[in-house]
């Protein structure tokens, strides 16, 4: 028996704490709301500004936004990414999008070119997303198109994740759409160096509507944080379904200084600021393949996973779960200075070294009844 991971998390509730979801691997993260300019600034300043040519700033939805086609002046919109910015195997490309219209063309939503890889619109069918990837080497590339075709002056999610030789992947408003597991590329072509381009590829090739929130990671996302991320960043009224470790029910289980505990482990935070919603997710590495199980009550998850909330103190409740193969045990303590703290030890039941992830993300953004 093995204790692969122990965490303490402290949550400071006299600060804000609505802050941009990261998660493991991110490559950068282009929110492109700058609102001024002819640069487009990466979050966290690892790569430089991209490129903004044939455009201007406007207004969508509350957010101030790059405009792609949907004036005269901005139909040679384009945005390049920095030189250099490339994947060497697994990837994931995340960007939210709402068309003007769809055209009957390539128009590149993230795309590097024919020779590399990326995401753009299906000629052949508009609103259908083409995900393409190259062999290094091969004559031809792979393509997978997404089931569902986008509405225009919709909000969509669009994620595509690669993992070599294995899986090609779309989601659409986290939710999996379409995969591809057959002649899937072993390696990706990077012979013609071109950069990442958004909105417009060449003469005859243009997106027009707008995007927010582009997510570059050099590793392919499981389903559930891709989930994550899509619940974090639906700022627009969008339907959400989520499976984790706490699901978010309701009822609550039990109340401490501070802080509720729901009947499925999740945690409601009073903070200055509102109500806000902790929810966790533990997942562990399924050998060979390198996918994700989850410690979660699902089909993927461990039989027999249930939390089971226990008050043990006025300023103190626990949170324990047990599958075939992990222990969780949570504990919450309400502490005198305010802060809520939360620990976390999962305990190997088995025999073999395995290792498990932790993903923990706050949701600011929603009223606590739309919990």
């Amino acid at each position: 028996m093995k204790i692969v991971y122990f965490a303490v998390l402290h949550f400071l509730l006299c600060v804000g704490l609505c802050q941009a979801l990261s998660l493991p691997g991110e490559l950068a993260h282009y929110p492109l709301t700058d609102g001024d300019g002819v640069q487009a600034r990466e979050a966290l300043n690892r790569f430089p500004p991209a490129e903004i040519t044939g455009s201007f700033w406007t207004t969508r939805d509350g957010l101030s936004v790059i405009d792609f086609g949907g004036m005269k002046n901005s139909r040679q919109a384009q945005v390049l990414l920095p030189r250099g910015m490339a994947f060497d195997g697994e990837f994931t490309i995340a960007v939210w999008l709402s068309a003007y219209w769809w055209k009957e063309n390539w128009g590149p939503i993230c795309y590097r070119s024919d020779a590399t890889y990326g995401i753009r619109n299906n000629m052949s069918r508009p609103g259908q997303i083409h995900f393409r990837v190259k062999d290094k080497g091969a004559e031809r590339g792979a393509n997978l198109f997404s089931s569902t075709v986008l509405d225009k002056n919709v909000w969509h999610h669009v994620v595509a994740t690669f993992t070599p030789g294995k899986a090609m992947r779309i989601y659409i408003d986290g939710q999996l759409d379409a995969e591809r597991t057959e002649n899937v590329p072993v390696s990706l072509d990077d012979a013609d160096r071109s950069r990442f381009k958004l909105g417009r590829c060449g003469e005859d090739a243009s997106f027009s509507g707008v995007l927010y929130n582009l997510h570059l990671f050099s590793r392919a996302l499981a389903a559930a944080e891709v989930a994550t991320l899509y619940r974090a960043e639906n700022r627009f009224g969008l339907a959400v379904n989520e499976t984790t470790i706490f699901p978010k029910e309701g009822a609550v289980a039990t109340v401490l200084p501070g802080v509720e505990i729901l009947a499925g482990g999740a945690l409601r935070i009073a903070g200055q600021e509102g109500t806000h919603l902790l929810n966790s997710l533990f997942s562990y590495p399924v050998q060979p393949a390198m996918g994700y199980n989850l410690l979660a009550p699902s089909a993927r998850g461990e039989q027999g996973w249930r939390p089971i909330v226990r008050q043990v103190s006025e300023n103190q409740a626990s949170v324990t779960a047990q599958g075939a193969f992990h222990r969780l045990e949570r504990m919450v303590t309400a502490m005198e200075d305010g802060r809520i703290r939360v620990q976390d030890k999962v305990t190997n039941l088995t025999q073999d070294d395995l290792a498990v992830v932790f993903y923990h993300c706050l949701f600011p953004e929603r009223p606590l009844a739309d919990w």
